[in-house]
């Protein structure tokens, strides 16, 4: 969510001036959707396949059946929150990005009308299609939709084989090679997959030490020097700056992941009630944040003018989060639990004459684990 926040979070801190030195780090960090989207990634190849490893039988074959009707409902009630913000509040992105002194990308954020029907279409089709003008982080539905498939399709044949490790390393090259970004999130599910199947014999806190190292290489980006003496050396172009920063951020989502799931110390800081609670919240947070920050933040940001651009700013990105954090939590008791409800209903019509699959709650769900951007 902070990653879209962004924006207000510059102007509150720092004024009209970049944030630098070891706060720019924490900032990056802070605010890094790539890096997000990496653990969200990671955590649900990781959380996918974990019936099938404790029970085996048609778990995977009922985890494909079920995986739309559990994506979908909850995409569908943001899209209907997306249609009543956007006719009642407005979209403010684009007087919010004026009133800073610009913003590239908040200016760009401005969609136009959305009626009704073209809200529940889109929700709908938000899993086979992704990205939607009116939300933007709808993009990785479709990955986690199709990311899901084949994950279930690789482990099927595979997941059992001592050589494992080889077949995720090799179709997930293959992946980057064939569709290059989009390849590299898809490599990400594997490797949760990978995570999970040795994750008994490599248990140790130890592992903690990756976490650092995770989030220096999550908050790099094109204009930092690292990234700048990379692409000196090795002479590639502009545009494949981006590819690299998000294998970079995708790595270090890959450390962190790792740490967090092989490390003891780590499980048991996370186990407290407020992470579980916002593990729970995290789908839903996801899901509603950038049309909310869209329309009542930018609104707040701009009727907030009068205190200073820092304190409108600051105001603005607290009432979003707080917003988002409330609507969340009703998403969750309502189009979240009843997406669970429906794919286990699902996958219980599909193939429950086969006896497959474990039901699944809304706190343990295939989804729930994952942080979001």
């Amino acid at each position: 969510m902070l990653s879209h926040i962004e924006p207000l979070l510059v102007s509150a801190v720092t004024g009209t001036y970049a944030p630098s030195g070891m706060f720019a780090y924490t900032f990056y960090m802070l605010t890094s959707g790539s890096l997000a989207v990496a653990v969200f990634f990671m955590l649900s190849g990781f959380v996918l396949v974990l019936s099938y490893d404790k029970h085996e039988g048609h778990a995977l074959a009922n985890g494909a059946a079920k995986r739309y009707f559990r994506l979908a409902p909850p995409i569908v009630a943001s899209m209907i929150l997306t249609y009543i913000l956007a006719n009642t509040v407005g979209y403010y992105s684009i007087p919010a990005a004026e009133l800073m002194g610009g913003h590239n990308w908040l200016s760009l954020q401005s969609p136009g009308e959305l009626s009704f029907g073209r809200a529940l279409v889109d929700g709908f089709t938000a899993p086979f299609l992704g990205s939607n003008p009116h939300n933007g982080v709808l993009w990785t539905m479709n990955i986690e939709f199709w990311g899901g498939l084949g994950l279930f399709g690789v482990a099927s044949l595979f997941y059992k084989s001592k050589l494992y490790w080889l077949f995720v390393i090799s179709f997930s090259a293959l992946a980057v090679y064939i569709v290059g970004v989009n390849g590299m999130h898809f490599s990400l599910f594997l490797f949760g997959s990978l995570l999970l199947k040795y994750r008994q014999s490599w248990s140790s806190s130890k592992f903690a030490i990756l976490i650092p190292f995770g989030l220096l290489l999550g908050v790099v980006r094109p204009w930092h020097g690292v990234m700048q003496s990379l692409q000196s050396f090795f002479m590639y172009s502009e545009g494949m700056a981006f590819n690299v920063q998000i294998a970079l951020n995708s790595l270090g989502g890959a450390l962190i992941v790792i740490a967090v799931v092989l490390s003891p110390s780590c499980q048991k800081i996370l186990s407290k009630n407020t992470f579980k609670y916002l593990g729970e919240l995290s789908f839903s947070l996801y899901l509603v944040h950038l049309p909310i920050f869209l329309t009542i933040g930018c609104f707040t940001f701009i009727k907030l003018e009068w205190l200073g651009l820092n304190l409108a700013a600051a105001g603005a990105a607290l009432i979003t989060i707080a917003t988002s954090l409330i609507i969340s939590d009703l998403l969750f008791r309502t189009a979240d639990r009843f997406s669970v409800y429906l794919s286990n209903l699902v996958g219980r019509q599909v193939i429950g004459s086969f006896g497959a699959g474990k039901t699944e709650t809304a706190a343990t769900s295939d989804v729930q684990p994952a942080l979001v951007q």
